[in-house]
């Protein structure tokens, strides 16, 4: 009875953090190509760590790394948090078995996604359909750098739809939602992590959606979370 009784106030809290999240201001999402994307978080990786490695040497160590901890997390603080629609061209269609109203498709594209281990932190807010975000980690000059790719298999679409917009060769385009927030778990004193997050995905022709995948449930995105 006391667990029901818990869960059931655990889920009434994460309804209304969702209609504050829903309601905070600034939270309006950019569209942007994929090379926009990449320059955006090139420049904010390179702000953070040119501001990591700063320091005043007539102050002590402590001293000059309590400055370059506030001067990060006041920066992080300001710019976060910031939703962006990344579109991605389709390189190819190809249409496999067909079968009353439904088609099975597969589709060609590139993207990737490069941020460092260091201060970042990597969400798959996705359900397991259809997509996968392989994650892996390389080392580049002794810092651990993460490489998000995602890899879509054989999609199920309406034939009609298919039909319609002539997907072949009408290829489209793939919107993913990325989401770069803040966490504070290190607390005041160590700098603060961004964290990047595969949210959702569409797939765009012309003005019809051919498919999408919708984020998860913030009760499900929750207890995701504490697995």
């Amino acid at each position: 009875m006391k667990q029901a009784r818990w869960r059931y106030y655990l889920l009434f809290l994460i309804g209304v953090a969702s209609l504050l999240m829903t309601s905070t201001p600034g939270m309006a999402q950019t569209v942007v190509t994929r090379e926009e994307f990449s320059q955006y978080l090139q420049q904010y990786i390179e702000q953070l760590q040119q501001i990591m490695a700063s320091g005043d040497t007539t102050f002590s160590e402590p001293t000059s790394l309590e400055m370059r901890t506030r001067q990060w997390n006041d920066f992080v603080v300001k710019n976060m948090p910031k939703r962006f629609a990344v579109k991605v061209p389709i390189d190819n269609v190809t249409l496999k078995k067909q079968k009353y109203n439904r088609a099975e498709v597969e589709i060609d594209f590139s993207f990737m996604v490069n941020f460092p281990e260091q201060n970042f932190r990597f969400e798959d807010n996705l359900p397991e359909k259809n997509i996968e975000l392989l994650s892996l980690v390389k080392d580049l000059n002794g810092q651990g750098w993460y490489e998000i790719i995602p890899a879509i298999d054989i999609l199920v679409i309406e034939a009609n739809q298919a039909r319609k917009y002539s997907v072949v060769k009408n290829k489209g385009y793939l919107l993913f939602g990325i989401k770069l927030a803040l966490s504070r778990e290190a607390g005041w004193t160590q700098f603060y992590q961004t964290v990047i997050s595969f949210d959702w995905v569409k797939w765009q022709v012309e003005d019809g959606t051919i498919w999408e995948v919708e984020p998860l449930p913030i009760e499900d995105l929750f207890f995701k979370k504490e697995e």
